[in-house]
């Protein structure tokens, strides 16, 4: 698992896929309880205040009880129509939303968006050297350098890129992944610019070119996958509509 020369063989990429989304992973999510409402703003309607629901209510209820069940991706569709039901819940009671608010949303604790992502990671340590008994090294830190990569420049703020790049140099102790971690947080706040010319002669980027010709001029989304590996198919489920819809 540590050992360097491991990284060559040849189903490495599969297993470090597999070792980042493990599922005991999922126990991460917990973090998310400590930043959210202890009672959700239709719980406080319908089991505090004893609201009685319509039809309208009970639609939102069914599709907000679906969502936290869902074991699989949502789709954009359903992240569509449970924003719709939750935005007209919210305005036929609004009246109720700042006692709702200050009882139960002003209360909650307060975590930054790395905070919230080395807490997780915490919790990750926790389970992969006490559930799965391995030692924290070299496969499990490529996993933490790669997870920068979504979310430096898309999910932290230049400062906390910032705050998440030094606590990701004192977890690990490889050189060149700390350098690697930094150089993903050069290009993402430093050098936004991320354009770059395909390689001269090469026969593989010939053929791209000739494959991206007709549609000079235009916006074009390129997706590499692989059947292998469990994020290229989560990936292929979500572009799902946009496909559909260009």
């Amino acid at each position: 698992m540590n050992d360097c020369f491991v990284l060559a063989t040849r189903e490495y990429d599969t297993f470090i896929n597999r070792l980042e989304f493990c599922t005991l992973f999922d126990a991460q999510s917990s973090v998310y309880k400590r930043v959210q409402p202890q009672k959700s703003f239709s719980d406080y309607l319908f089991e505090e205040l004893g609201i009685v629901k319509t039809e309208e209510d009970e639609e939102y209820i069914r599709v907000a009880e679906a969502w936290n069940k869902s074991l699989g991706p949502i789709s954009q569709e359903e992240i569509k129509k449970y924003n719709e039901l939750y935005q007209a819940l919210f305005e036929r009671y609004s009246s109720y939303s700042e006692d709702y608010t200050n009882k139960y949303v002003n209360t909650v604790e307060q975590l930054t968006q790395d905070e919230i992502r080395i807490a997780q990671w915490q919790i990750k340590d926790s389970i992969y050297s006490n559930v799965l008994k391995l030692q924290l090294g070299l496969s499990y830190d490529i996993c933490k350098v790669r997870s920068l990569n979504h979310l430096f420049g898309e999910v932290l703020s230049e400062q906390e890129g910032y705050r998440m790049l030094e606590w990701i140099k004192k977890e690990i102790s490889n050189e060149f992944l700390i350098n690697e971690a930094i150089k993903l947080y050069e290009t993402s706040y430093r050098n936004p610019d991320t354009g770059y010319e395909l390689p001269a002669g090469d026969k593989g980027a010939e053929l791209f070119k000739r494959m991206i010709d007709p549609f000079h001029g235009k916006y074009v989304f390129v997706d590499f996958w692989g059947t292998f590996c469990g994020p290229c198919i989560h990936g292929i489920k979500e572009m799902k509509e946009t496909r559909r819809a260009y």
